[in-house]
């Protein structure tokens, strides 16, 4: 790749990039060079100007496996072909959870909606010194209309106003969760099938916001809300709060 044309000089470093990204799901270390040279390949073809270049991969896909798989397959020992040992949903979920949270895009979102709940509640989540529950959060958010809070609200309530972040932070984290999710199932065909793709996308479409101009289902708000506290309470855990208690 350094070798290349100079209008193709990115792609070295979007190679390093995907490695990098991928690093922590532990792939032997000709699976994760294969899958992020295609990934390349895929990214030069949709940044180039040939309208013929994703299907000149397409077709060389199809010759090109079958023979690598041929050649692969020449070089093991007799015996059976091992087999496949599939994971359900709930552990491809287990499994992706810490990159999920791990990314960039997640922690700016949750930050985004403790500041939220922090604008309308006048609290900090951050300085709670007791672990907070889900029950507890949403109950501030409606007690800062009643009067138990900041005072009365004109207008959206509270609760109205965290659901329009809310909505907004599920759709790009369901996004994200389903992207990793599908990437993972791909990457890791001795582990799950193919299929479980669409299962999860079914699951991520329940449980984080999956149209804007539809509104936040109950679920899918506590859902959203125990993952910002997932965060929070293991903070609480490690020591790092100040003063404030959840009493506020």
């Amino acid at each position: 790749m350094s070798d290349a044309p100079a209008r193709f000089a990115e792609a070295e470093p979007r190679f390093e990039s995907c490695l990098h990204r991928i690093a922590s799901r532990s792939l032997p270390e000709a699976r994760s060079a294969a899958l992020c040279l295609m990934e390349v390949a895929a990214d030069t073809c949709a940044g180039g100007d040939d309208p013929w270049c994703i299907d000149a991969l397409l077709r060389s896909a199809t010759d090109v496996i079958p023979r690598a798989r041929e050649q692969f397959a020449a070089k093991l020992e007799p015996g059976p072909p091992p087999l496949a040992t599939y994971r359900s949903l709930d552990q491809l979920r287990r499994d992706i959870h810490a990159e999920f949270r791990s990314r960039t895009v997640f922690q700016d979102a949750m930050q985004r909606m403790e500041i939220e709940f922090g604008d309308l509640t006048g609290l900090d989540l951050q300085a709670q010194r007791a672990p907070l529950t889900v029950g507890n959060v949403l109950q501030l958010l409606r007690d800062s209309d009643s009067g138990s809070g900041r005072g009365e609200r004109v207008g959206a309530s509270s609760m109205e106003r965290f659901d329009w972040a809310a909505r907004a932070t599920g759709l790009q984290l369901g996004d994200l969760l389903e992207s990793i999710g599908r990437e993972v199932i791909n990457a890791r065909p001795e582990h799950y099938r193919e299929s479980l793709g669409e299962e999860l996308s079914q699951w991520v479409q329940r449980n984080f916001a999956s149209d804007a101009a539809e509104p936040i289902t109950a679920h899918q708000r506590r859902h959203l809300v125990g993952l910002m506290l997932e965060g929070i309470n293991a903070r609480i855990a490690a020591g790092t709060t100040g003063d404030l208690d959840t009493a506020g």
